[in-house]
């Protein structure tokens, strides 16, 4: 199995759409993630989680997922929705897993 991308929109303190390639080269195959503290490391590692699971399997203690950023800006009646898509590849085949 080979991840190639994961893309959050409004999810948690990722607001909009965000969206990380991960390296495929199989001579330089390697993602690092970087950022400084409370900068949202760990909740991008949790959306995997999210994604894939829902929300019972993650470590959040604020069960709240749509970005509070993006709530805030909403108009009255205006409806969003926070979600996460993961793309990987298996023995030729691509799958999109998307919560």
């Amino acid at each position: 199995m080979l991840l190639k991308r994961i893309t959050l929109t409004d999810f948690r303190n990722f607001k909009g759409v965000q969206t990380v390639e991960f390296a495929v080269d199989p001579n330089k195959n390697v993602t690092v993630v970087m950022g400084e503290n409370a900068s949202g490391k760990t909740t991008f590692a949790q959306a995997f989680t999210w994604c894939l699971y829902g929300t019972k399997r993650t470590d959040f203690s604020d069960k709240l997922i749509m970005s509070k950023s993006t709530l805030q800006s909403m108009k009255p009646n205006e409806t969003k929705k926070a979600s996460v898509e993961i793309v990987l590849t298996h023995k030729d085949t691509t799958y999109v897993i998307s919560r």
